[in-house]
């Protein structure tokens, strides 16, 4: 079976061997900001090309590409991995078209979203669990000095509760530092200023996927600072605290169940006099932060890369079985 990956992702890209030998990425672009227009500028192009290549199976990982790009895919089988949904907008249409045999989630909870709000069927749904490179993101000694790190999006959902929770904890503790890795936007960055605290935050901006480790080293606790559910279920970057022997400390939301389920961290109420005092627990009582630290470990192992690419290539037999 020959497969094709037409995606404009990267980053956390499973890299195995087995799967890289099956699986070519029509638009491997490195730089987030010139995916978007690499998509809009070669998308046709590409979707031309793969529709006469003779592959059995095209796997779209998102929807990036114009309504064009699908329309030329020809008749192939697809399988649409959707990672992130929003479920406050309206439905893509590629959902329903007939060609998709599967859509292919990371928690049960997108799935149910999917079958409550767009009425796919459940049986149509499958849920391949986000993997984690545990040779990348391996257990380290957790450090002494007080610092808590956050990476990922800096999107209103999480930044304001974190800007409440920074201040909280800096007026609490005057040795804590944070670490914030993303596109921090100049609000938050004017924000720090004026509240005096842009010398308590490190803020690396973008940093690319297989350097995260190194920030994730210089940690003693790990945050998940979401404000409400979004029913997307668990996120990637637990998986990635726990494997690499970090505590956390997350809001009670949909997307912390990780956290619960592996008894990895403390999991608060969406307040940030709540987050921040649970935050200093952790940092100040050494023998809690061990045995959350490898309890995510233990629990991070069970969700390797390889064994989510062992359920997607059982995903594509039987997408070429049934076809």
């Amino acid at each position: 079976m020959k497969l094709k990956i037409y995606t404009t992702a990267r980053s956390g890209y499973p890299e195995v061997p087995d799967l890289k030998r099956n699986v070519i990425c029509a638009l491997n672009v490195k730089w987030r900001k010139v995916r978007r227009y690499a998509a809009i500028a070669f998308g046709p192009l590409l979707a031309s090309v793969m529709s006469i290549n003779g592959s059995d199976v095209h796997w779209l990982m998102g929807l990036s590409f114009p309504s064009l790009t699908y329309r030329m895919l020809g008749r192939k089988p697809i399988v649409l991995d959707i990672d992130d949904p929003d479920f406050s907008k309206p439905p893509h249409p590629l959902l329903f078209d007939g060609r998709v045999v599967k859509v292919v989630v990371p928690t049960s909870q997108i799935r149910e979203g999917m079958a409550r709000l767009y009425r796919i069927r459940s049986k149509d749904i499958e849920v391949v669990p986000n993997g984690v490179d545990v040779n990348l993101f391996r257990p380290t000694p957790i450090p002494s000095e007080k610092k808590v790190l956050y990476y990922g999006t800096l999107e209103p959902h999480r930044s304001s509760l974190l800007i409440k929770v920074i201040e909280e904890v800096c007026k609490r503790d005057k040795e804590v530092k944070f670490i914030v890795v993303g596109g921090a936007p100049t609000w938050l960055k004017a924000h720090l200023n004026s509240a005096g605290l842009r010398d308590r935050v490190a803020l690396p901006g973008f940093v690319p996927h297989d350097e995260l480790p190194r920030w994730l080293e210089r940690a003693r606790v790990c945050l998940l600072p979401q404000h409400r559910s979004l029913g997307r279920g668990g996120s990637l970057k637990l998986l990635e605290y726990m494997s690499s022997g970090r505590p956390v400390v997350a809001t009670d939301v949909d997307e912390s169940y990780p956290v619960k389920e592996a008894g990895a961290g403390l999991v608060v109420p969406v307040d940030p006099e709540a987050v921040a005092e649970a935050v200093l627990k952790v940092l100040s009582d050494e023998p809690l932060a061990e045995r959350l630290a490898a309890r995510g470990v233990e629990y991070a192992r069970k969700f390797t890369w390889e064994k989510s690419v062992d359920r997607y290539v059982e995903v594509f037999n039987e997408v070429v079985e049934g076809s």
